[in-house]
């Protein structure tokens, strides 16, 4: 079977992460700036959740503020809103471009509105020129999560959000199994997230190299053979072979959320951080997103790709939406494709008061995306295989 979601490093990279497990690593939190843009204005943190609730901490807004934020997003975003006692209000998408627009944004807002947060989803690029405007002229602070659309080191020209978020998360590209970093475009607000995270205890080496060793593990099987005997041997164990990834690649696990976003990066982490950022090819996407505009092409009119209107697309993952969900999964893996729902995507819930901003184009995406393999490892036989099950998936 081929696996949903293959890591995006190397042997030679996990080598590297743990060698600087071995080594002082000094000045790696200067290093990784220096590497990233030596003119911006970054904050290297944990994780893009840690970076979101020193934002908050920052900010410190009053209660009951909103927060206008993509209709699809993590749950985990919606637990930093909800710490800092701020209310989420849901801003639906366009399902052809995976962005609010203008007029959804307008909608949405209220004298209570402060900040808006908009996603970069699945590795399709919003044109938010439009939307900084308007956040510009209704004093929003514009916040971009690019942690799903990472291409490469930011360019100079063409900034307009005021803070833009790059995670490298362990499924996420070039992921450095860990780390964030964000850009801040106003030095107070970015001296106030420093000194309240100075004052956060540095997570251990230890914890970084056994992070190393797992994720060796979880790479050793993502091949498709091994792979495929770890999901014979779950199922005779009884056990979905599913839920137990998705436990496994949990980043923040337990109830303690916060105690675990509240810790530093590790010097270790940062190091490798930063050999991550220096080694990334501009041209890494091209195979990906090669890839995913010939396997859209072959998808039928049955069934369609959410995003492929959007500004650009590197197929960060690959979600279908088709008439039955259920059906084509049980389909797809049955042809030896791992596929499935989800994930850790949430749709933002409606608050009480404001029933008019249901976001029923998200809430349509979400119960009927199928999410299927696609990494340059895959090869164009397998996914012509996988695009004629999709488009026959609903079928008897």
């Amino acid at each position: 079977m081929w696996i949903r979601k293959r890591l995006d490093l190397g042997w030679s990279d996990l080598h590297h992460a743990m060698w600087y497990c071995g080594l002082p690593c000094a000045h790696a939190e200067q290093s990784v700036a220096d590497s990233w843009s030596p003119n911006s204005n970054s904050l290297v943190c944990l994780s893009v959740r840690t970076g979101f609730d020193l934002l908050f901490q920052a900010l410190n807004l009053p209660a009951g503020s909103e927060v206008l934020v993509s209709a699809l997003t993590i749950d985990g975003m919606l637990r930093v809103i909800e710490e800092h006692d701020l209310v989420a209000v849901p801003v639906d998408l366009d399902p052809e471009t995976m962005a609010p627009t203008v007029d959804t944004i307008s909608k949405a807002m209220s004298e209570k509105s402060r900040v808006l947060v908009v996603a970069h989803l699945f590795g399709a690029h919003v044109d938010l020129s439009a939307i900084q405007e308007l956040a510009q002229s209704r004093e929003l602070l514009l916040v971009e999560d690019c942690a799903q659309a990472f291409e490469g080191t930011p360019k100079e020209e063409g900034k307009g959000s005021d803070v833009v978020m790059y995670s490298f998360g362990p499924i996420k590209t070039a992921t450095a199994l860990g780390g964030a970093i964000l850009d801040i475009n106003d030095d107070e607000l970015l001296l106030k997230m420093k000194q309240i995270e100075q004052s956060y205890p540095t997570q251990s080496r230890w914890f970084f190299m056994r992070r190393v060793m797992k994720y060796a593990m979880l790479k050793s099987i993502s091949y498709k053979l091994p792979f495929s005997t770890l999901v014979s041997v779950l199922k005779v164990l009884g056990k979905d072979y599913d839920k137990w990834i998705k436990g496994t690649v949990r980043g923040f696990k337990g109830k303690k959320l916060f105690r675990q976003l509240r810790q530093r990066p590790s010097r270790p982490l940062l190091s490798f951080l930063n050999h991550r950022i220096q080694n990334f090819d501009q041209h890494h996407m091209e195979p990906q997103r090669n890839k995913g505009d010939w396997l859209c092409s072959q998808i039928n009119s049955d069934n369609y790709i959410p995003g492929t209107e959007s500004l650009s697309h590197n197929y960060w993952t690959f979600p279908v939406v088709v008439p039955d969900p259920e059906k084509a999964i049980k389909k797809l893996r049955k042809h030896g494709f791992d596929a499935g729902q989800r994930g850790s995507m949430v749709v933002v819930p409606t608050p009480e008061d404001r029933p008019e901003l249901n976001p029923i184009h998200a809430e349509q995406l979400i119960n009927k995306i199928v999410f299927i393999p696609l990494y340059p490892a895959l090869p164009k036989s397998a996914l012509q295989k996988m695009a004629d099950v999709v488009n026959n998936g609903h079928a008897e």
